[in-house]
């Protein structure tokens, strides 16, 4: 039928195509006046700074317990709602629009579009024009049912947005505090074990001296021994050899002979005679002196806690870098700081510390440079543990 009503009459599609333009259009301005939050007209409209308008009640609503406010089409950010400013020229359209819809337009019925004096190709003319009314009509029926679901997808991707933009925050923030930790515990291994090192460089050098001390007092009792022996192995030859000359002489008949040898060998046997016995010699010099080589060990004993201490201080603190710190100003004389100010250790020795009015005299304290922490402190090799404040 709408074959026969274009080829005999060309001017009536033009009003076709006229009237669908319009109701394009109408449907078009719809669209464009539509918020895409609420999906409904837009109700009091203000323009973000990226352009897009969007109604004011549904930024406030979106944007409540959001520290970043963004743009839900193209993610710009902006400012509190409170600086929007109205866009009076959409709210003008929008009434505009809203009256011109309230106006009620019934379709004719094909009857009624029958005027006399028409002619048959007139009227079905006419009635071609209702039958397309009535086709666009039930399209725009089924876009409009598409139109809600598809803005209701549209908020949910630019809620998705928003939650993929945060979780790319949380992400990268975490993994700055990855790379944090990965390098702080680098750290720590690297100085843990170079203190290691150090202990076990500490006992090796410890264990040196013990053993070279322990050489350097038994080697004069071994030299005295060798000493000995060599003077008896000397004793006991010359002892044999002038035994054996004497039995031969013993033994000679001649008498001159006899006199010209026992002349030669009396000296000998005298001078055998007369050394004096080795057992009777003082041996003490053989065998360890238990008070000098005890004292070299202790000496080496108070190096070695000297020098282990310092390198658990370190480690202690590089496992705990927010120990306290003392205050030198305020120490007793009787306490004795580490060079890291984290230790303190009685001494019975008054250390010469300068005069200060918050030096403590009467009591041993010692106070914290920063706020109220305890630490550990050494009295007569037994730890305590002790807190303070400052000025207390």
């Amino acid at each position: 039928m709408f074959a026969l009503i274009w080829n005999r009459k060309p001017e009536r599609p033009q009003l076709v195509s006229s009237m669908s333009f319009k109701k394009d259009h109408s449907d078009d301005l719809a669209l464009e006046l539509t918020c895409p939050i609420c999906l409904l007209l837009f109700n009091e409209p203000v323009s973000l700074p990226c352009g897009h308008i969007y109604c004011l009640t549904c930024l406030q609503a979106m944007g409540e317990g959001i520290d970043q406010h963004r743009c839900p089409e193209c993610q710009v950010e902006y400012q509190e709602t409170e600086n929007f400013v109205r866009n009076f020229k959409i709210c003008s359209i929008v009434e505009r629009y809203k009256a011109s819809v309230e106006k009620p337009v019934q379709p004719p019925d094909t009857a009624d579009l029958q005027k006399p004096g028409q002619s048959q190709e007139e009227n079905e003319t006419v009635g071609g024009l209702k039958v397309e009314s009535d086709l666009r009509l039930g399209e725009n029926e089924a876009n409009n049912e598409m139109k809600e679901p598809k803005f209701k997808l549209a908020s949910q991707v630019t809620e998705l947005h928003l939650k993929l933009e945060m979780a790319d925050s949380v992400l990268m923030k975490e993994k700055e505090l990855e790379l944090e930790v990965t390098t702080a515990n680098s750290d720590l291994r690297e100085t843990t074990a170079k203190l290691l090192g150090q202990i076990k460089d500490l006992a090796q050098r410890y264990g040196d001296q013990v053993t070279q001390m322990v050489e350097e007092e038994l080697s004069p009792g071994e030299a005295a021994a060798h000493r000995r022996v060599s003077q008896a192995t000397e004793v006991t030859k010359d002892l044999r050899q002038t035994v054996l000359r004497a039995e031969s002489l013993l033994t000679e008949e001649d008498q001159t002979a006899f006199t010209e040898d026992l002349r030669s060998l009396r000296p000998d046997i005298m001078e055998l005679l007369a050394k004096p016995e080795q057992e009777n010699e003082d041996r003490s010099e053989s065998s360890i002196n238990p008070g000098r080589a005890c004292s070299k060990l202790e000496k080496l004993n108070d190096e070695l806690r000297k020098s282990l201490a310092e390198v658990q201080r370190s480690l202690r603190n590089s496992l705990n870098p927010s120990e306290v710190t003392f205050d030198p100003d305020t120490a007793h004389p009787n306490l004795l700081l580490s060079e890291d100010l984290k230790t303190a250790t009685f001494s019975p020795i008054k250390q010469p510390y300068p005069s200060c009015p918050q030096r403590f005299t009467s009591f041993f304290q010692v106070s914290e440079c920063a706020a109220v922490k305890s630490w550990r402190a050494v009295v007569y090799h037994l730890p305590w543990r002790a807190a303070a404040a400052p000025g207390v």
